[in-house]
């Protein structure tokens, strides 16, 4: 809500704060009152929590998250603000709320603000780490920053305020300078001792567990087709599966930034349709150069992608709603461009598309050839898998899936982010149209695409992507690909009627929308269990 009238002054300079990170940028920190839903991010862990808002202030070359200056920071937080944890991995949902609220005050300290803004900072926590609190001010106070707090107990505005304003019907109606301060006992809690392995590895496991899940399935649906029909494993049929796979696993990727984010994007087989037709017609039609073609045909991606992110962030509007229009959109421009005809190819372009269909020989692998879009799939996942785990901008990423708000209120510039994943995803999914157009060398705009983005979510949800949001990796969503167009393709092979297609693609779905709501529901009891009573 906008402020109807004053202004906010830090160190005598105006504040024209618009968005939370301009008012972290000025020096201003802010300990909501909810800390749960504004302050903390409860499935991530004390290092990630703490370590968020000074990322890009400890980043590598400005890029890459600092693992070690995150891990160094958290145990010192840990030890000055004496966090009750078993060590810096332990998740912030099992702590109880004295150490959550300690958490929340350590990722505004770890950026020495100058102006540090409770409120109702005591609320819901018990009387040791009440204390804790109580001191960490005064010694926050004696080291020139300052503290403005607000409280609904008298009792401890009275104690710990130097200056007290009342406020009535938003106009300031009192003040008290300087009250006497009564004597207050205060407490020590060390930061519990225990190996940090045993943190590390149950996250590894966890994160382990859906991707080793649906391997096994993986391979076991590999190993009864080949079983069943030994034409599975024969080249031809090997090589074209891989080619899929690794086309389909591009537009996977694409719709993993979208989800990790908590949005959804349904204009995905529309855009692949769009991408195909205006790349043929500029090169059939109107004769354009390659390389200029391939670059309005990236460029009108990345700008879908844009248009989409804006009109979520800016406009308001639903991202399901913003995706079906495109869906419907971009379906249409792509059947009117050419008439609802057919273009194809050719043989002029076959340089271009050995990049779609090309085979390289594999030495000591006899008849066995690598398919050229693994290649191309190879270096997208690899950026993707950095972009993900090792930068900044990854990091909040998952940060604005877990929780909006909260990473509004750590100064993370969420609707930045929001178009960012937009763009990413119709960039990869144009990628994706250039490449299926020229693996089939003819574009039938009526069909180009058609249910593409179901195929891509599949393969996100069963790859461990949460709908929620938060949740994704690129291995996952690679495997995730693999068995659904291994399935496909046993369908096949097999000689099950083709029609069940898309029974099977729905199971795959709903089975993957199960398995998210059992293991969140899971983790969720393991926390409980884990958490500890004392604060």
């Amino acid at each position: 809500m906008p402020p109807l009238a004053g202004e906010v002054r830090v160190a005598g300079q105006l504040l024209p704060a618009r968005h939370p990170d301009q008012a972290v940028a000025a020096g201003l920190a802010l300990v909501p009152e909810d800390r749960k839903t504004l302050g903390v991010f409860l499935e991530e862990s004390v290092q990630w929590n703490v370590a968020l808002t000074t990322l890009a202030r400890d980043a590598k070359a400005g890029i890459f998250v600092n693992e070690q200056a995150g891990s160094a920071l958290a145990a010192d937080l840990g030890q000055q603000l004496r966090i009750k944890a078993a060590s810096p991995d332990t998740l912030v949902g099992t702590l109880s709320g004295g150490n959550q609220q300690k958490v929340v005050l350590g990722k505004w300290l770890a950026l020495a603000p100058k102006v540090l803004l409770l409120d109702e900072p005591t609320r819901g926590i018990d009387v040791g780490a009440k204390a804790e609190i109580y001191q960490l001010m005064e010694r926050l106070t004696a080291e020139g920053m300052a503290v403005l707090f607000a409280s609904s107990e008298m009792e401890e505005v009275l104690a710990m305020s130097d200056r007290v304003l009342v406020m009535h019907e938003g106009r300031l109606s009192g003040e008290l300078s300087r009250p006497k301060r009564p004597r207050r006992a205060l407490w020590h809690w060390p930061l519990a001792s225990r190996p940090q392995i045993r943190a590390c590895i149950d996250i590894l496991v966890h994160d382990m567990k859906k991707n080793l899940g649906i391997s096994l399935l993986l391979l076991f649906v590999c190993v009864v087709t080949s079983l069943v029909n030994p034409n599975f494993l024969i080249p031809y049929n090997a090589e074209n599966l891989v080619n899929w796979v690794s086309l389909y696993a591009i537009i996977g990727l694409a719709v993993t930034f979208v989800i990790i984010t908590g949005g959804i994007d349904l204009s995905i087989g529309s855009v692949v349709g769009l991408v195909g037709t205006v790349l043929g017609w500029l090169l059939v039609e109107k004769g354009w150069p390659v390389p200029v073609a391939l670059v309005v045909t990236a460029a009108l991606s990345a700008s879908i992608g844009l248009v989409h992110g804006l009109l979520i962030t800016k406009v308001k509007l639903q991202p399901f709603v913003v995706t079906l229009c495109g869906l419907l959109i971009y379906r249409g421009v792509a059947r009117w461009l050419v008439h609802d005809g057919t273009l194809g190819f050719g043989t002029a372009y076959d340089g271009q598309r050995w990049f779609a269909n090309g085979r390289i020989a594999l030495p000591f692998f006899g008849d066995y050839r690598l398919p050229a879009p693994l290649i191309i799939l190879a270096v997208i996942a690899g950026l993707a898998a950095v972009f993900l785990n090792k930068t900044v901008w990854g990091r909040h990423l998952f940060a604005l899936g877990r929780n909006e708000e909260a990473a509004r209120y750590s100064g993370i510039r969420t609707d930045r982010l929001v178009i960012l994943s937009y763009v990413l995803c119709s960039t990869l999914a144009g990628i994706g149209g250039i490449l299926f157009a020229l693996d089939v060398n003819t574009v039938q705009p009526a069909s180009q695409g058609n249910f593409y983005e179901l195929y891509a979510i599949a393969a996100a949800v069963l790859g461990g992507c949460s709908l929620r949001g938060g949740e994704g990796s690129v291995i996952g969503v690679l495997i995730g690909t693999a068995l659904i167009r291994v399935l496909l393709n046993a369908i096949n092979i097999l000689g099950i009627a083709t029609q069940l297609e898309f029974v099977v693609l729905g199971m795959v779905i709903l089975l993957g929308a199960i398995a998210d709501e059992y293991l969140r529901r899971n983790r969720s009891r393991r926390q409980l269990k884990r958490a500890t009573p004392t604060g």
